[in-house]
């Protein structure tokens, strides 16, 4: 009994460590290629992310969405009208985080990558025919193609390759999460970004906002990417087979 508990305690840090490698490496390639046309598409998928999040909680609060602005410039905003200014502003850099980490870990505990990857192709372009103005603009068609794109992948792409592209939308929104924190409200403290709004709001500074969710950023990034290697750790024990996904 005490061999096969250690073979097995042996095998799950192992799975472990490949996994974290996996994440690490997905990690270091997006470093790369940061300032690529390659990394460029998901880097504007992160601030629909980061949009649809301001619209979804003022919604959620009362409010009613007027539109969804998106920029090449990598930028863009969510106008609304009522709803909790407080939470509505915290909800952006906040709530990419939480699409990436709900991708990420998503990815990591179904086999049902597909089925994901058409949900969010699905989601990209209703939100573009709902709030996305002007019809005929960059954010507009940026969402339809990417959006389609997606649709198509998850109906005829096989399921390893949409998990790998999964993964890496999931990773790349959590850093990019973190790095918009950093340079919208630490490193150039713009006074119309959403920690300018809420130093309005609240009296705080926006520095303040802005360590504070640079902080639940990084700590936000580190616990989802520990969940998605526990969640496909609990995977394996269930079906008896690693979902790491493989290089073709």
């Amino acid at each position: 009994m005490t061999n096969k508990s250690s073979r097995w305690a042996e095998e799950i840090s192992g799975l472990n460590a490949k996994i974290l490698a996996i994440y690490g490496g997905i990690i270091l390639l997006v470093h790369v290629l940061w300032n690529t046309i390659i990394i460029y598409p998901l880097k504007i998928l992160t601030v629909f992310f980061h949009e649809l999040s301001h619209a979804l909680v003022a919604i959620v609060t009362g409010g009613k969405v007027l539109e969804i602005v998106l920029v090449p410039e990598q930028g863009g905003h969510c106008l609304i009208a009522g709803g909790n200014a407080f939470l509505v502003c915290s909800a952006g850099y906040l709530g990419s985080l939480i699409w990436g980490g709900i991708i990420l870990v998503s990815a990591a505990s179904s086999r049902r990558d597909k089925q994901i990857m058409i949900a969010l192709g699905a989601i990209l372009m209703a939100v573009s025919f709902i709030w996305i103005r002007p019809l005929i603009s960059f954010g507009f068609i940026f969402c339809i193609i990417l959006g389609g794109a997606m649709m198509a992948s998850g109906n005829y792409l096989p399921t390893k390759l949409n998990d790998w592209a999964l993964r890496t939308v999931g990773l790349t929104s959590c850093l990019y999460a973190t790095l918009d924190v950093k340079d919208d409200t630490i490193d150039r403290n713009l006074k119309e970004s959403d920690a300018g709004r809420l130093a309005e709001i609240t009296g705080m500074p926006s520095l303040f906002w802005g360590y504070l969710w640079m902080a639940l950023a990084i700590a936000g990034t580190v616990f989802f990417i520990l969940l998605a290697a526990q969640a496909q750790r609990k995977a394996k024990g269930k079906t008896g087979e690693s979902k790491l996904p493989k290089p073709s």
